[in-house]
């Protein structure tokens, strides 16, 4: 799944390829012949000095190097102690000579090997999200809920699967907070559907959050008050509450085993949702601790097996930022260098140049490890944004590039034709600002204005265009879910109850009682099924 290959969901979304969306193949950020003259420059440089050593490896990433040292002459493992004393006054004219940035010693990790050259060129290349999902040990996961933090001392990506963590704090309210949220919101966006994965923004007004909003992943859109998160907190409490009972009638213990139980029945899988609150942008979340604190815990609690994740934010990790109660429930925690100062170590980071450190990564208590974050492109969110915004406009027309249509499984009659496709184009675009993933909805709410209804002679009823007569006041005055029913009935020329499952996902007993209604409405004949339509759409039908 992480290789970005294009596939298809049981709804008719398509995830898009690495060419849709600009993400290049992850390239050797240094070529070995330009690491192969550094490391000699770097060697004679020090042996001018009196202070010879050998460069036993090279690690490079786009934003740095490192040359990890030891002496010259073998046998030599007791000046490893001063090696470090010794070189450093060599650092301002090798960091002339080298034309860099900046150039830093610190010890080796392993005590007794000796220490570690940084080396920072001139306007480096920043870590770009490319670069993370190209690595080898990202490639190889098949889960599309695997997402890449940064990149570790190793020079491999921080790799966690978002259903195993199941939480991230985010500590800090340095701008790398919002890159993060980006990043994680592109891989999600990247490997997942509309109708596999939702999220919803909470936060001040930023641009990043923003640019995010504009997703059809997105629930409703970004939410900028504590009142409104209160309010998505509430409706978040009683569908979760609607999942357990979901999931309890399928004995299903998870998220995926209740999706797996019910393939190929009326109802629907559960998309996996995921909460991004930018609580240091959110004005008055410690002051008004009162009104989120008890929905919040419990969604934090209870939701992971139920599909539901949460990526919090908070400046610091002080009581009235985040309760201790809260932070116990979300033990993996990414720490920014702005608060470095304001965090209690249970262990003390590794040795590093801080200058070079985003962030620490902590989980479980273990040691923290020193994460260099990625630099979230501006025209890469608009890429993968576009793609997906394209594909919630095209994917049910009948144009050429358009994504191609899953069959309806009982019918197979949902045919597009070219009078169809503006108007449901122009429905998706809106649907797709309202986050509306399903596909029947976005076909059937505009049909009654695409096919050639019924003629009535009353003038007070609405007239979509010269060719297309007013649509009957009898069907107008229906229930909505009726009136979806009438619309598929005119569309096919015909109804049972499997087209109203299948197609309007409804279960039997309301399939029944749509039939009933539409017959005393006068839309279906009254018999045994399948039921035909009273009269003919036009004499050319």
């Amino acid at each position: 799944m992480p290789q970005l290959l294009s596939r298809i969901d049981e709804n008719g979304w398509v995830t898009p390829a690495a060419a849709d969306v600009g993400v290049a193949a992850a390239e050797k950020p240094y070529d070995a012949k330009y690491l192969y003259q550094l490391a000699n420059q770097i060697q004679r440089r020090f042996a001018e000095l009196n202070t010879p050593v050998r460069i036993v490896d090279v690690r490079a990433s786009p934003s740095h190097l490192r040359f990890f040292l030891r002496p010259a002459m073998s046998g030599q493992t007791a000046q490893l102690g001063g090696l470090i004393e010794n070189l450093r006054p060599a650092l301002p004219g090798l960091q002339k000579s080298l034309e860099a940035e900046l150039v830093e010693l610190y010890p080796a990790q392993k005590s007794g090997e000796g220490a570690v050259l940084l080396v920072r060129p001139l306007n480096p290349t920043p870590l770009s999200l490319d670069y993370l999902l190209g690595q080898e040990n990202f490639l190889t996961i098949t889960d599309s809920t695997a997402l890449s933090l940064g990149l570790g001392l190793n020079q491999q990506t921080v790799v966690r699967d978002l259903r195993m963590m199941p939480h991230l704090l985010i500590v800090g309210d340095a701008p790398q907070r919002l890159q993060l949220l980006s990043a994680v919101i592109l891989q999600l966006s990247l490997f997942n559907t509309p109708a596999e994965f939702r999220f919803a923004l909470i936060g001040g007004r930023t641009d990043v959050l923003d640019a995010l909003a504009q997703s059809p992943h997105i629930l409703g859109g970004t939410l900028h008050t504590i009142r409104e998160f209160r309010r998505l907190l509430d409706g978040l409490i009683k569908h979760l509450g609607q999942r357990k009972n979901q999931f309890n009638q399928q004995n299903a213990k998870t998220l995926d085993d209740y999706n797996e139980s019910v393939k190929g029945q009326p109802q629907k899988p559960f998309p996996r949702l995921l909460i991004l609150l930018d609580a240091v942008s959110l004005k008055g979340w410690g002051e008004e601790r009162q009104a989120w604190f008890s929905n919040l815990y419990r969604l934090v609690k209870e939701g992971p097996t139920l599909g539901l994740h949460v990526i919090l934010t908070v400046p610091d990790l002080q009581p009235t930022m985040i309760p201790s109660q809260l932070l116990e429930l979300i033990p993996e925690q990414m720490i920014l260098r702005s608060a470095f100062n304001t965090v209690n170590w249970a262990q003390p980071p590794a040795s590093f140049p801080i200058v070079l450190i985003d962030s620490m990564y902590r989980a479980n208590g273990s040691a923290p490890q020193p994460v260099e974050l990625p630099a979230v492109d501006n025209k890469q969110i608009g890429q993968i944004l576009k793609y997906w915004r394209r594909v919630a406009t095209l994917r049910n027309t009948d144009s050429p590039d358009a994504a191609p249509i899953p069959s309806t499984g009982l019918t197979g009659y949902l045919r597009r034709t070219g009078q169809t496709g503006a108007l449901l184009a122009a429905r998706q675009q809106r649907e797709a600002e309202q986050s509306d993933a399903s596909l029947s909805a976005a076909i059937l709410a505009e049909v009654p204005a695409i096919i050639k209804a019924e003629r009535d002679t009353k003038p007070d009823l609405p007239v979509v265009d010269d060719n297309t007569p007013p649509v009957p006041r009898h069907f107008l005055l229906l229930e909505k879910k009726y009136r979806r029913a009438g619309a598929l009935a005119a569309y096919l020329g015909w109804l049972s109850i499997g087209p109203l499952i299948d197609v309007l996902e409804q279960s039997a007993q309301e399939a029944r009682a749509t039939l009933k209604a539409l017959q005393e409405a006068g839309l279906l004949e009254a018999g045994e099924s399948p039921m035909l339509r009273f009269m003919r759409l036009s004499e050319e039908e």
